[in-house]
């Protein structure tokens, strides 16, 4: 494996996960659920507003998702409204189970819609679909996708997005040629092992590389993920904590978190996490672009277009 060179790039504050809370009732096939050792919990309005303050003037692209179900908290409306107020771009990740085991779910994340929704989707063959996520048949899951559309009625950019496991592995183009027949934008991953977390390892296509002794995460050097208490993590597959960079009323701004990941990004392998060494997520690897120096709309769009097209070179 040849990993990439970070020595010319400082860490940016471009993209954050926050976790509103970690509790999920989805049941998926893939989630390492039963590992989590962290608290559980659902993140209070004292905390988001603790958050918006430590990401201050950096104006990233805040997205709803984590190791939860992010309809499980009531407050999603007000923490998007807050973080679209104080001028993040919003985005949220959501299941089409999610819709029905919360009741009035779609109307709640609706009522202040983030900039954009993904919906994440495993597969677009019923079979593979129903055993990957379980409380949920295929045909209600696309239906709830359909319901959603409607009712966003343009407000929020919808997005779809699948994986590739061993039932899978052969579905790229099928998944694609699905959601272009319906108007979605959409991508497949190869699914990986969340860290050496994952709860079924049958469903992994290969063994792939789980070192990081030589390299570095790529991730970590633009993307931030923030629990529901407020403890910044190293990453969002960490199940105990155990890579936790401070917490926002600690660190006080985004600017002491970048202090932190650049005294770190010049050691190897970085992060030097026990999480790491067992780590095979696709992006850890990516040879990246130059980070921009601003946080607008217009240069992290670029960005991540960017790193889409190192990705793709990179397989």
């Amino acid at each position: 494996m040849r990993y990439p060179d970070s020595s010319h790039i400082k860490p940016r504050f471009i993209s954050v996960d926050v976790e509103v809370t970690n509790f999920c009732s989805n049941g998926c096939a893939m989630c390492p659920r039963e590992a989590i050792k962290r608290p559980a919990g659902v993140m209070t309005g004292d905390i988001f507003r603790e958050l918006i303050h430590f990401l201050g003037e950096s104006r990233c692209l805040l997205t709803f998702s984590g190791m939860g179900d992010p309809l499980a908290n009531p407050m999603l409306p007000e923490f998007i409204r807050m973080a679209r107020s104080a001028g993040h771009e919003t985005g949220a990740v959501v299941h089409p189970a999610s819709f029905l085991s919360h009741r009035g779910g779609m109307e709640r994340l609706l009522e202040c819609p983030p900039h954009s929704i993904t919906v994440s989707f495993p597969s677009v063959q019923p079979t593979v679909f129903e055993r990957l996520c379980p409380v949920i048949t295929f045909e209600s899951a696309l239906n709830q996708v359909m319901t959603l559309r409607e009712k966003v009625a343009g407000r929020s950019r919808i997005r779809v997005s699948g994986i590739l496991t061993r039932l899978n592995m052969d579905e790229k183009n099928e998944f694609r040629a699905f959601w272009k027949k319906y108007d979605f934008p959409c991508w497949v991953t190869p699914c990986h092992s969340r860290g050496g977390n994952l709860a079924n390892y049958e469903l992994l296509m290969e063994t792939q590389d789980r070192g990081l002794a030589k390299g570095f995460c790529s991730l970590f050097m633009f993307h931030t993920f923030i629990a529901w208490n407020g403890d910044i993590l190293a990453c969002c597959h960490d199940l105990d904590g155990s890579t936790s960079l401070g917490t926002v009323p600690e660190l006080l701004t985004f600017r002491h978190l970048l202090t932190i990941k650049e005294r770190m990004a010049s050691i190897r392998p970085c992060p030097s996490f026990k999480l790491c060494s067992r780590c095979d997520e696709p992006l850890r690897n990516i040879s990246l672009p130059m980070l921009p120096e601003t946080g607008s709309p217009e240069a992290r769009h670029r960005f991540f277009q960017k790193l889409a097209a190192a990705s793709k070179r990179s397989k």
